[in-house]
């Protein structure tokens, strides 16, 4: 019999490139001379990483290196006790892989609940399958921390590396997705007294104290930079999985897919439709729609979660609050209201990219409308994207600015897991409310059995026995306009004089498509009829947004307990007959990919 180190090279090539990166390490202690095949033999480790895991969108990859890295991603959390110190290359090798997992093209026959296999999303799954590695690098951030020491009070840390540690743990969590919503430690029957992972989410996600100028009001950090937060949005993240999972909502696919399954969707282009045979119709493709980079054109789903109004202000302003700033806010556990919301986008219009942006990604302008099934909204949805994706929308009642979103797109460009952020007021009011939301995609194009003024039939068996007192889901199509203004990218000392001018123009802006401008660090963009954009430039993280309310008064942020000056109050109530409008305008943000979308928002009779 001949032996292995007897056949053509080509042979052995074959035969190594089909071992298991595992294996491939003991194949290299057999002998001398497989050690020598496997020594710099980039043609050999790259048959071996591409039957393993995904095939990279990119040639640029170090084959040895990739392949040893996830060995020694592997050997870390194969350990029974976890080296937390390690942290930084699980980070780092984590967002590596899921950056270089497949991608899924327009015309590809993935969908949502049939689709290839996606290697690299489920080796991290396994590896993360383990309470002990959830424990050790997806639960270090501050919340948790809070929860492990729950019988004292910890003050925010400030040392650089600490806040890093943080940062990094926050991170991988959310990417993660299946957030942890346990205790954060390797024994769960630990400390079973505390109060959950939720009450110290919703605690930072509600107090007012997050929300300052320099985070934009958003999930961003406080300096100013519009670096991504995100121990922010791992709180949202943390309050809006908990509200899905306590309403029963995980028995819908929709929802279980992307709440409840680790690291789908977050990485780009992983957006796949939910049905492709028939969201896509024949009839409705639009050339417009092949030149955007963005994937706008489609229907999303939307969540909203908030407070009663009067628990919110409770919490936030006690009568005797001697709380120094450097301390969070007692865990809360008041209880939430959650509203579902359908989404309807189209591209209008593509121009060129601007003087400031990234030349490969041009402004992209589209129109769309939310819907209500047991209580219709005469509301719309508009969206900006900017940077990688960070969205930025108001909404407006009777012609007058109401509500705003902030919020970051999770997984980069087209990522199948949405957008993630804050809503609050759009003057920026101290005293609330605010709270989380989170969309994403459902289908491109236009949904069968759809016209207008009618139902989304193709939603009504998701949802199906989903809907209760506190679930409001939107279906109806009611006749709407909205414009948007855009500018670029603001000084913090020129926001409140565009909110005042967007407050002013509101009317005319949203009725006769007046003119808008907003001046955002020392960029202007100049805005029309219809318009929203969404901006990426080529040095950092991410950015997009979306932004809705209703006639009613309570809308989709807003049904906050009806008290007065505040979401849901008797003002609104009395607008119900005027159609809303939505005015959202581009935030700062950053990332490795540049362009820009504008957007505007419109129900056709």
């Amino acid at each position: 019999m001949v032996s292995l180190i007897e056949l053509p090279p080509e042979i052995v090539h074959t035969i190594l490139g089909s071992v298991s990166p595992d294996d491939l390490v003991s194949v290299g202690l057999v002998c001398h001379w497989l050690h020598n095949c496997l020594q710099h033999n980039a043609s050999l480790y790259r048959a071996v990483y591409c039957n393993y895991f995904d095939v990279p969108p990119t040639k640029d990859v170090d084959w040895e290196r990739e392949t040893h890295d996830y060995l020694r991603l592997k050997s870390i959390c194969d350990s029974q006790t976890p080296n937390k110190s390690e942290l930084p290359f699980v980070h780092r090798t984590v967002k590596r892989l899921l950056q270089r997992s497949s991608r899924i093209k327009r015309h590809d026959s993935d969908t949502l609940f049939s689709h290839r296999p996606f290697r690299n999303a489920q080796r991290l799954a396994d590896l993360f399958d383990a309470q002990s590695n959830r424990a050790a690098f997806l639960c270090r951030s501050f919340l948790y921390e809070r929860r492990r020491n729950w019988t004292r009070a910890l003050p925010l840390p400030d040392a650089p590396e600490v806040v890093a540690e943080h940062q990094m743990s926050a991170e991988l969590h959310s990417l993660f997705g299946s957030v942890v919503l346990t205790t954060g430690t390797d024994n769960p029957v630990e400390d079973l007294d505390a109060p959950s992972p939720y009450a110290y989410a919703a605690s930072k996600v509600y107090d007012m104290r997050e929300n300052s100028r320099g985070s934009r009001w958003g999930p961003f950090v406080a300096d100013g930079s519009c670096r991504v937060d995100w121990e922010k949005v791992e709180a949202i993240l943390i309050v809006i999985r908990f509200n899905v999972r306590s309403k029963g909502l995980f028995k819908f696919p929709i929802l279980h897919k992307y709440w409840d399954n680790a690291f789908v969707g977050s990485w780009p282009e992983s957006y796949m439709p939910m049905i492709r045979d028939i969201s896509p119709l024949p009839n409705d493709s639009s050339p417009l729609d092949l030149e955007d980079p963005y994937g706008v054109t489609g229907t999303w789903m939307r969540i909203v979660c908030f407070l009663d109004y009067s628990d919110f202000f409770r919490f936030n302003f006690p009568l005797v609050d001697r709380l120094p700033i450097n301390m969070p806010r007692p865990a809360l556990n008041q209880g939430e209201e959650l509203r579902l919301v359908i989404m309807k986008l189209h591209v209008s219009r593509i121009d060129p990219p601007g003087e400031d942006d990234h030349p490969d990604f041009p402004v992209v302008h589209f129109e769309g409308s939310s819907h209500s099934m047991d209580n219709p909204w005469d509301d719309n949805a508009n969206s900006e994207l900017r940077g990688d994706v960070h969205w930025t929308t108001m909404s407006l009642f009777g012609g007058q600015p109401r509500w705003r979103s902030e919020s970051v797109q999770i997984g980069g460009l087209r990522s199948g897991r949405g957008v993630i952020g804050n809503w609050f007021d759009t003057n920026f009011d101290p005293q609330g409310p605010c709270g989380p939301t989170a969309f994403w995609k459902l289908h491109e194009k236009k949904t069968s059995g759809q016209r207008s003024g009618g139902q989304i039939e193709a939603f009504s068996y998701l949802l199906a026995n989903a809907i209760s007192n506190d679930i409001n889901i939107v279906i109806n199509i009611n006749q709407n306009f909205a414009n948007f203004g855009n500018g670029d990218n603001g000084d913090d000392d020129d926001d409140e004089e565009d909110d005042s001018d967007y407050q002013d123009n509101g009317s005319e802006h949203g009725e006769e498509g007046e003119e808008v401008e907003e001046v955002d660090e020392g960029e202007e963009g100049d805005e029309g009829d219809e318009s929203e954009e969404i901006e990426e430039d080529n040095e950092g993280e991410a950015g997009g947004s979306s932004g809705h309310g209703d006639a009613d008064g309570g809308g989709v942020e807003p049904d906050v307990g009806g008290n007065a000056g505040n979401a849901g109050n008797a003002a609104d109530a009395a607008d119900a007959d005027n159609n809303p409008t939505e005015l959202a305008h581009p935030a700062e943000a950053h990332s490795e990919n540049g362009g820009v979308v504008e957007a505007a928002t419109r129900d056709d009779p």
